[in-house]
């Protein structure tokens, strides 16, 4: 279209990342865990030791937001890609949205959400941030309600602002992409695996692997608290969180062995498997003064972070949905408190749900009968 000489281009293409963190056959592994189940409990954690991470208000690091001074639009061109994880029905989707500035001009963005296919409503997020010609910036999370039907096709939106050649800004307001068509999956029916806790068989060799003093680590936890300082906090979790899905890629071990190391050697060579990440992510919990265990299926390995009790847990979940944007945050709970489930080989952010497991009404479930074996992390 040409407007009195100048050339309004507009450009919204949409790119789909399915990241399907749960994959069981790429991630299931022989974990050796005794079938004796009598063998007794080695370890009893003392409610004195258990800590719990701190609460600090994380304000949002936007940028100003222009103000509109040019009627007529200026034009510019993105592209938008999506994460998202396999949403199941009844159930609460959520996605990633990534815009890139493909365009010659500065943009802005001010928010962005979702429009369900049924038109009922939207789901809309609070953003704030100048991407200059080609740049991209991720937005964060975007949550929605699926409903119970085999396929939905939610509409992407982002609100935005683009510079003229004259520095002056023009508010486009609320723009839609194509819609999304994505499968979901059916309800999961709640299993009631067999726990059992610390035998001294795998409390011995996982507690022996667990170094929250080795260099590496200590380099990591320092890096996360430099981030967000002050005493132990829940959005250093977060961080070590995301800086271990970066630095380390997942791989199997071997043919026919089951191959455990410390954390010095995961990171030292950027790749393991589902007990390397645990392992790893129990010692980088550790040397920042947190409380961590290691839970033990049939065939995975994942590690959690103590929180403190049911009272705390509105403040935890409000804390990493400040720092991530809109997501469902899961926990274990037994005698002692909550537990943050912290599975990098699976999830997409801290809090989010493990290899083999799926949300339900009330919480969240195995999706098979497993063993569970807890493995606490003894206080040194």
């Amino acid at each position: 279209m040409r407007t009195k000489g100048f050339i309004l281009l507009i450009a919204l293409i949409g790119i789909l990342i399915y990241i399907g963190g749960q994959n069981p056959e790429l991630l299931q592994e022989s974990i050796p865990i005794s079938n004796d189940r009598s063998m007794e409990t080695a370890y009893e954690p003392d409610t004195q030791t258990l800590t719990y991470p701190q609460v600090h208000v994380l304000d949002p690091e936007y940028d100003d937001k222009p103000t509109q001074s040019q009627i007529l639009p200026p034009g510019y061109s993105i592209s938008s890609a999506y994460s998202y994880g396999e949403p199941f029905r009844k159930n609460t989707g959520m996605l990633t949205m990534t815009i890139t500035n493909t365009g010659n001009n500065e943009i802005y963005v001010y928010g962005y959400g979702i429009r369900p296919a049924s038109g009922n409503g939207i789901y809309d997020f609070e953003s704030g941030y100048l991407i200059p010609p080609k740049e991209e910036k991720e937005l964060g999370y975007a949550c929605f309600d699926v409903p119970d039907k085999t396929t939905i096709k939610p509409e992407p939106f982002i609100k935005i602002m683009a510079i003229s050649e004259s520095g002056k800004w023009h508010d486009y307001g609320m723009q839609y992409f194509d819609a999304i068509e994505i499968e979901t999956r059916a309800a999961a029916t709640e299993v009631n695996p067999q726990y059992s806790y610390n035998p001294a068989y795998l409390f011995d060799k996982i507690n022996s692997l667990v170094n929250s003093s080795d260099p590496q680590v200590r380099s990591k936890a320092a890096k996360a608290a430099k981030e967000y300082p002050g005493k132990y906090n829940i959005h250093q979790v977060c961080a070590l969180y995301d800086n271990l899905i970066e630095d380390v890629d997942y791989i199997s071990d071997p043919r026919g062995s089951d191959y455990w190391v410390g954390p010095g050697e995961t990171l030292e060579i950027g790749a393991g498997d589902c007990d390397d990440y645990a392992i790893t992510m129990a010692s980088l919990v550790e040397a920042i003064g947190g409380t961590s265990r290691i839970y033990l299926t049939d065939t995975h390995a994942y590690a959690a972070v103590y929180i403190g009790t049911d009272e705390d847990i509105d403040r935890i979940s409000g804390a990493i949905e400040q720092y991530y944007g809109c997501v469902p945050v899961y926990y274990a709970t037994d005698k002692y408190g909550c537990w943050l489930l912290l599975d990098p080989t699976a999830g997409m952010y801290a809090g989010s749900l493990p290899v083999e497991t799926a949300p339900t009404e009330n919480g969240w479930t195995y999706t098979r009968n497993t063993n569970v074996t807890v493995i606490d992390i003894a206080a040194r």
